[in-house]
Formats: structure tokens, sequence, C-alpha cells
């Protein structure tokens, strides 16, 4: 499992704004909140999932998912919101396969602290999300 640092206090605003964002649009997978000092509400943390586009397509299909409930991402990019502190498990599907293998995930994140993190080659990966943090599923385009 890969664990991100958690959310600096500035900038939770922001966070929350933007889950607030998402929510209204239609994407992520939960509506963000604001807290108060006496509130109970969890503090969130975004992940921006992408995938490689190629011929004007996404390559892969990811599933993202919190607590027995998946998410299935088909575009190149999408921003869930989740608690910090959750485990997301992600696994991929590449479409179509011989035209475009699987080369691994790539985690970045707040403050650099993936940075020394290698490419994760399996179909599959656990993340523990503390922070901001982008989980790239990369293929290979050969090109049709």
């Amino acid at each position: 499992m890969v664990e991100a640092p958690k959310v600096r206090a500035g900038a939770l605003a922001l966070l929350a704004a933007a889950s607030l964002t998402l929510a209204a649009c239609g994407g992520g997978g939960g509506g963000g909140t604001t807290t108060g000092a006496n509130s109970s509400s969890t503090e969130q943390c975004q992940i921006t999932v992408s995938i490689t586009v190629g011929g004007g397509t996404a390559l892969g299909t990811v599933v993202a998912t919190l607590k027995g409930k998946p998410n299935t991402i088909q575009t190149a990019s999408q921003t869930m919101t989740v608690p910090c502190g959750s485990t997301v498990d992600f696994a991929e599907t590449p479409k179509p396969a011989q035209a475009a293998p699987f080369l691994g995930w790539q985690i970045t994140g707040d403050d650099n602290q993936f940075a020394n993190t290698p490419t994760q080659t399996g179909s599959k990966i656990s993340v523990k999300v503390t922070n901001t943090t982008t989980i790239k599923a990369t293929y290979r385009w050969s090109g049709m």
C-alpha cells in the first residue's frame, strides 16, 4: 500500500470548495464537507485519476473502489473526493488490449511524497489517500 501525507490546514478550504464543485457537476465519489471547530465531519482529499490517451480516446478503463462502491472511469481524467485516510483500490483494463498494453501506475502527490516511488506494474493497486493525489494508468499506444 502506498500512503500520501495529510492535507495541510490551509489547503482544506480549497479542497472543500473543489469537493462542492465536483458534487455540483456530478463528478467525484462524495460530496465535500466543510468542518467547524466542533464538527464531526471527515476531512476530504482529492484523487485525480488519469488514463493515457491514444487516437483521441482513453486507452483503458479504471475502476476505483472505496468501501465496496466501484466508480468506473473511462475518460482521460476524473477527479474524486474521498475521506482522508481512506484506502482506495484501483483496477485497470486496457482497451483494446492488443493495441494498448498496460505499462503501470504512476503515483504523484503534494510535497513530492511519491518522488521515490517506482511505477507500480500490477493491474491492481491500493492507495491510502491522506492528501491530494494523482494516479495515472499508463498504456503503450501502438497507434492502430
